[in-house]
């Protein structure tokens, strides 16, 4: 997966879910009695793993810019993190939603929620400790060429 393939599918999933977000603010669904039905279904509530894609977009936003060695050591992170992220949140989906209702105290998309937490907390975390690697070396650089 490339730096550009990362920021245009966290972008979609990030768009996608500002465009339910909106139409179920705004009432549009709801006025209409199309969306309770839609809402219900059952791929949506596994549809709710989109929830991930707005962390991953910023931090691909972020690191877009950077030498390839600053998103990869990131998206390695990020490559274990989200699938254990998506089991647990499947394991907490109840029976009738497909998963296996194994976590009573938090719902599926709060669980998920608290666990994006801690993974774009570390993962700005690893973006700038490798940030701070990269400078080390620029000036570890510079002064052993005046020597």
């Amino acid at each position: 997966m490339t730096k550009k393939n990362v920021l245009l599918i966290s972008f979609i999933g990030t768009a996608l879910i500002a465009i339910l977000a909106v139409l179920s603010v705004s009432g549009f669904c709801h006025s209409r009695g199309i969306c309770s039905n839609f809402f219900s279904f059952r791929p949506w509530r596994i549809a709710s793993f989109l929830f991930f894609t707005p962390p991953v977009f910023l931090l691909s936003l972020i690191t877009y810019k950077m030498r390839d060695d600053f998103f990869w050591a990131w998206m390695k992170f990020a490559m274990w993190w989200i699938p254990i992220s998506a089991f647990l949140t499947l394991l907490a989906l109840s029976k009738d939603d497909g998963g296996g209702g194994f976590f009573i105290s938090f719902s599926a998309d709060g669980l998920f929620a608290v666990l994006m937490i801690p993974f774009t907390l570390i993962s700005l975390f690893i973006v700038f400790w490798k940030y701070l690697g990269s400078e080390d070396e620029k000036w570890a650089q510079k002064n052993q060429n005046k020597h």
